[in-house]
């Protein structure tokens, strides 16, 4: 008996080193599954992409599924202004291992969902997408220790304050006139950043301190074309981590690359 109990403690712990051994490759391998199923379902994408990891800008072009299943690119790419530090490996939907943290003003590199608009106009410009009007009112919160960390919120509307600092913004700003809020770190990790938005820039040339800027043409295009049944994604990293997705999922870059081909292609006839 004795030793048919320790041979089971040699198996249990066994097969928990062995656990803990294969578990971040597990965690990846997992990931990489949520993450090409969701673009698999997906019918829109943002795609940024900047040259090298410490850049402050680089350049947004927005794809749609065609009705063959391929995708097409909407238009032309544009410039967009990054975090002033570049770009760092966030928490969204594709895994790596997460690098991104509070104040650090690099804005994060992955795959993400997006929330909802917010606008300072009372009706939705687009009855395709969750809405909701701002008001001077609220605050993002990035306050790691709040219950309210790395969400909007209205402090009128919260019986406790729970937050020391946070980042309150004008609803009459130019620059926040329409804002597209992400979903990074929407596990609301304490210290892995947080308030992430598409919103226009102050200026061309100006970084952010992570979110991604752009010029008011396109973030207005943008909030028009969002619709929450085609599953719309933010795909933001430099080119050549874009590219290495030819390798773990070959059936989504060559069909962007033949998109944006076209698209050239028509532009220059």
């Amino acid at each position: 008996m004795t030793s048919l109990i320790q041979r089971n403690h040699f198996c249990l712990r066994s097969a928990c080193l062995l656990g803990l051994l294969l578990w971040p490759g597990l965690v990846l391998a997992g990931n990489r599954f949520a993450f090409g199923v969701a673009v698999a379902r997906s019918e829109q994408l943002i795609v940024v992409q900047a040259q090298n990891w410490s850049d402050d800008h680089g350049t947004l072009a927005l794809f749609g599924r065609t009705s063959g299943g391929g995708w097409q690119r909407m238009g032309e790419e544009v410039p967009v202004m990054l975090g002033r530090n570049g770009l760092a490996w966030g928490i969204g939907i594709y895994a790596e291992r997460a690098i991104k943290r509070e104040g650090d003003l690099r804005s994060p590199a992955g795959v993400f969902e997006l929330a909802k608009i917010y606008g300072r106009e009372e009706f939705s410009p687009n009855h395709r997408f969750p809405y909701e009007q701002r008001d001077d009112a609220m605050e993002g919160i990035d306050d790691p220790r709040s219950r309210f960390y790395n969400r909007l919120v209205n402090p009128r509307e919260v019986a406790t304050r729970d937050w020391t600092h946070s980042e309150k913004v004008d609803a009459d700003d130019p620059m926040f006139r329409w804002c597209v809020e992400v979903k990074h770190n929407w596990g609301q990790r304490p210290g892995y950043g947080s308030c992430i938005y598409l919103h226009i820039w102050k200026r061309p040339g100006l970084p952010t301190s992570g979110c991604t800027a752009m010029n008011s043409e396109t973030m207005e295009r943008i909030v028009h074309w969002l619709d929450v049944a085609k599953h719309p994604l933010l795909v933001q990293m430099t080119r050549a981590a874009f590219e290495r997705l030819d390798v773990e999922w070959p059936h989504i870059m060559p069909q962007l690359r033949e998109a944006r081909r076209h698209s050239e292609g028509e532009k220059a006839r």
